[in-house]
């Protein structure tokens, strides 16, 4: 009989292929010398045993295919059947698994419950000031139009202004942030007083000579000075050319509309020629007009400057480089 050794994990897979009587059917190795190589004969052919079935485990596995041939001077090559190593292997699959951690956040102002007490108008008053927005509102009111306390009256022949803002809050609590306000003027009655108009920005007003003994006058106005309903919309320009003094309650000015613009109405007016040497003074002020025109009341500053025939020309672009040449 033929004692045939294979690996515990080797077994032949399907019938082995016919043998010839007589021919090497196995081959072991020594263990004493691993280079040497015994054939081992029968005349019989062996008979295959069972192949068992492979034993699959919850690990992933995989089938190498190896060849017993070995090549060795001096003998023959010698082949046997094909045999298989089952080998078990295991892999780490990164990031496949993921660990879910508890966390907590606060998100302020995402959830909020509507309270219907909250939906109010909030009024902030000022007497002779700016009302502060910063502060508690003097007031409050479900709706519109609305009456507001009594307020203090001025003295005799005083008069009071008052400025109101007005702001909205809703249901959640939350409030408009517009800056706008109303102010109007009181007498000593309580009865409205006509509010003039601002007069022009504080030392925005000049005079300068131009060409051909004209004048050039410029002034500004910050629309936010004034609310919508009392700022100015037109320049008043009271000027003389014989060295007196604009009279306003008595001259006729020169009226030029005031247009606003990015927060700012500018004023920029070149005169008419006068004669060379002449003196010219000028008042600005400021008209809101209507069915019966209001003008502020300001008397200053008086702007003065001397006509000169030979006063600076026009500043045409390109003249420096049409004087100078590059070298």
């Amino acid at each position: 009989m033929l004692t045939m050794t294979r690996s515990r994990r080797q077994g032949f897979f399907g019938p082995p292929p016919p043998y010839d009587v007589g021919a090497p059917v196995g081959l072991r190795r020594s263990r004493r010398d691993p280079f040497t190589t015994r054939i081992v004969t029968d005349t019989t052919p062996p008979i295959p045993e069972p192949v068992p079935p492979p034993r699959i485990t919850t690990q992933r596995r995989r089938f190498v295919p190896s060849m017993l041939g070995i090549r060795k001077t001096g003998f023959p090559t010698v082949r046997a059947p094909i045999a298989y190593d089952l080998i078990a292997f295991t892999r780490t699959e990164a990031g496949r698994h993921a660990l879910l951690n508890a966390f907590t956040r606060t998100e302020q102002g995402m959830h909020r419950i509507a309270n219907e007490a909250l939906n109010v108008f909030e009024f902030y008053i000022g007497e002779d000031a700016e009302p502060d927005f910063t502060a508690a509102p003097d007031e409050t009111a479900s709706s519109l139009p609305h009456t507001t306390a009594a307020i203090t009256l001025p003295g005799a022949g005083e008069t009071k202004v008052i400025t109101i803002g007005v702001r909205r809050r809703n249901a959640y609590g939350l409030r408009s942030e517009d800056i706008d306000f109303h102010t109007f003027t009181i007498d000593e009655n309580g009865d409205a007083v006509t509010v003039a108009p601002l007069p022009p920005d504080q030392d925005s007003e000049t005079i300068a000579a131009a060409a051909s003994a004209a004048v050039y006058i410029t002034a500004d106005f910050t629309t936010r000075r004034q609310h919508a309903t009392l700022r100015p919309d037109a320049w008043l320009i009271y000027l003389t050319s014989d060295g007196s003094t604009p009279d306003p309650s008595a001259d006729t000015p020169l009226e030029v509309a005031m247009v606003h613009r990015d927060g700012v109405a500018k004023l920029r007016y070149t005169s008419t020629t006068f004669s060379n040497g002449a003196t010219i003074k000028v008042v600005i002020r400021t008209r809101r007009s209507g069915s019966s025109d209001v003008d502020s009341v300001n008397v200053i500053p008086v702007l003065t400057v001397t006509a000169s025939t030979a006063g600076p020309g026009d500043i045409l672009a390109g003249r420096a480089f049409t004087d100078f040449e590059a070298k």
